[in-house]
């Protein structure tokens, strides 16, 4: 169903503003506070996963990966690394979908090692608990 042509993998570097979202994106909010979080992050670090477009009738579809579109504008970006896919439509809204899902399958788990820190274990054991949230955390933003 996902399959891919020969530049499967290639990251090209496209221009932000050439990047339109999709009708299929599952999520309709967006955190601005957690927005703010993940461009600072991106400034810092730099987009760890490059989101995924689609070729449109003018420029690109995005396909997977609104909120790091979204930051990287927020961060003043003018070009994002893209992973160019030949999706169409239905398997486009499944992708939304999926990456919806995962993020909050992520989200849910950073719940559960937050309360975990609230209640849990003191000293040593609470400081990794502490840092292995705050590492997950990230790597949640950059997904």
């Amino acid at each position: 169903m996902f399959e891919r042509k020969k530049s499967a993998g290639k990251i090209y570097f496209l221009p932000i503003d050439q990047i339109h979202p999709s009708p299929f994106q599952a999520r309709r909010t967006f955190e601005e506070q957690e927005l703010a979080g993940l461009a600072q992050s991106i400034r810092e670090n730099g987009l760890l996963q490059p989101i995924s477009v689609r070729k449109a009738a003018e420029g690109y579809e995005l396909v997977a990966g609104e909120r790091r579109l979204r930051a990287c504008q927020l961060a003043k970006m003018t070009t994002i690394p893209a992973i160019l896919c030949n999706y169409g439509d239905e398997q486009t809204a499944a992708l939304g979908l999926l990456e919806e899902a995962e993020a909050g399958r992520q989200m849910e788990e950073i719940r559960r090692r937050a309360a975990q820190l609230r209640t849990g274990p003191h000293g040593e054991a609470r400081g990794a608990a502490k840092a292995e949230l705050e590492r997950r955390y990230v790597q949640w933003q950059n997904s």
